[in-house]
């Protein structure tokens, strides 16, 4: 748990510094947004923050760089070395399996575990926000997990095909946590949507499809 500590503690500065930046860019994009007729509401700007300071803490734990780099930036010299990549999936579980055998299970809560549930936001707020069936959420939350990887490479961290699917599995699992929320509570949920040129309050439904 205190590895879990650890990484909440880190990632706060960033998503602190991330909020005035976001509030500076929603207030432009209103702007933009007002001279193409598409209205947003209070509450989309607030789910948006959110999705915005997740998001920061998201890079600062993934793609950020650590040390060791050198003691200031990063040290391009040690790239070759430090590039790391495990293609073959399913070494998660053996690797769980090592760690239970000695009783460690903080690997298992935060490589198998943490890997899952990062990506619940991405799967719940990206169709909360705006339009997007369940394919297309699964398949924004695997780009943005390759992305990561391949950030990855050149820094001391491990690109790793179990964190692939294990965060497109996380991305799929936060669609269906918001699934019943715009199944049941469509009303609701729309207020969290912007609305453009062709659509108004009084027509704007949201259609789900599990299959779509």
């Amino acid at each position: 748990m205190s590895e879990i500590k650890y990484y909440i503690m880190d990632m706060l500065p960033y998503m602190a510094a991330a909020v005035p930046i976001s509030i500076l860019l929603r207030v432009i994009a209103y702007f933009v947004n007002k001279k193409k007729n598409i209205k947003t509401t209070p509450q989309h700007e607030i789910g948006f923050l959110l999705f915005a300071i997740f998001i920061a803490g998201l890079i600062s734990q993934t793609v950020v760089p650590k040390l060791p780099w050198g003691e200031i930036g990063l040290d391009f010299s040690k790239i070759k070395e430090n590039i790391f990549i495990r293609l073959i999936p399913g070494n998660i579980f053996f690797d769980s399996a090592a760690h239970f055998s000695i009783g460690d299970y903080s690997y298992f809560i935060v490589n198998f575990v943490g890997n899952i549930v990062m990506f619940f936001p991405i799967g719940f707020f990206v169709p909360l926000l705006w339009r997007s069936s369940f394919k297309k959420t699964v398949l924004i939350g695997a780009l943005c997990s390759l992305t990561i990887e391949i950030l990855q490479l050149p820094q001391p961290r491990c690109s790793d095909l179990d964190d692939l699917w294990l965060n497109t599995l996380g991305a799929a699992i936060g669609y269906l946590i918001y699934f019943p929320f715009g199944k049941y509570c469509s009303i609701s949920v729309s207020r969290f949507k912007t609305i453009g040129r062709s659509h108004s309050s009084d027509n704007m439904q949201i259609k789900l499809s599990i299959d779509e």
